[in-house]
């Protein structure tokens, strides 16, 4: 059985009103804490060791968990919606590459989500209270390490505003923070220059690329990979 990473929200969602004042007041609180503390570590005599080092990790893990993304478990009720999100046989290939066929199908779905080597995410905007997202996991547990796959800002009305980034940003917390790997990787076509950029500003390297090792009609795509270890990714917090 899979461990299930994803914690709760710790706001009331009974009152969408009052999650959204909150929210916006504890994000302010956290912004303000997050400046003093920047201010205080940057004057801090002691900040080579460890200890410090330790404290500052786990601030900024939580001041990073106040995030306006939330991953939570992807389900058969979220097929209608991923689907719709899926408007061409090419935005399938690069949005999934080999995984699926198009058009796709809820049958395709369910045995995919029986995989259990992945985790599966559907992504929701935090103070709006909504599916804008979709994200992957395949992970390897004797390597500690995982692959990063099919994450998409589905929802076009919340694309280029950053959200990626905070998705990104999320997905890494998840697999170095709480599920303590070592590793993360994933794949991205090199004429992605967009995700690319967004992966490098996260901590990602490119690795290599595997020279147009995708057809898409009488097209060759070809495929860069990216990684990032646990210590760079805590080097850069």
């Amino acid at each position: 059985m899979k461990k299930n990473y994803i914690s709760g929200s710790f706001l009331n969602k009974n009152h969408p009103k009052d999650e959204k004042i909150n929210l916006f007041l504890l994000v302010f609180s956290i912004k303000q804490m997050y400046f003093l503390f920047y201010v205080i570590w940057n004057r801090n005599p002691y900040r080579e060791s460890r200890y410090t080092q330790g404290i500052c990790v786990k601030f900024f893990i939580f001041v990073q968990s106040m995030s306006q993304i939330q991953l939570e478990p992807f389900t058969s009720v979220d097929f209608d919606q991923f689907i719709g999100w899926i408007t061409s046989e090419k935005a399938l290939i690069q949005f999934a590459g080999p995984t699926f066929h198009y058009p796709l199908t809820r049958e395709q779905l369910e045995t995919h989500i029986s995989s259990e080597s992945r985790e599966i995410f559907r992504v929701r905007h935090s103070t709006q209270n909504c599916i804008i997202g979709h994200a992957e996991m395949v992970v390897n547990k004797r390597n500690e390490s995982a692959r990063l796959a099919l994450i998409l800002i589905g929802d076009p009305n919340m694309r280029g505003k950053g959200l990626g980034k905070e998705l990104i940003r999320e997905l890494l917390s998840l697999g170095f923070n709480k599920m303590n790997l070592h590793r993360l990787e994933l794949n991205v076509y090199d004429f992605n220059q967009s995700a690319i950029a967004c992966y490098q500003q996260a901590g990602f390297r490119i690795e290599g690329i595997l020279r147009e090792n995708q057809r898409v009609g009488n097209q060759f795509w070809s495929t860069i990979v990216m990684s990032i270890l646990k210590n760079e990714w805590e080097s850069q917090l």
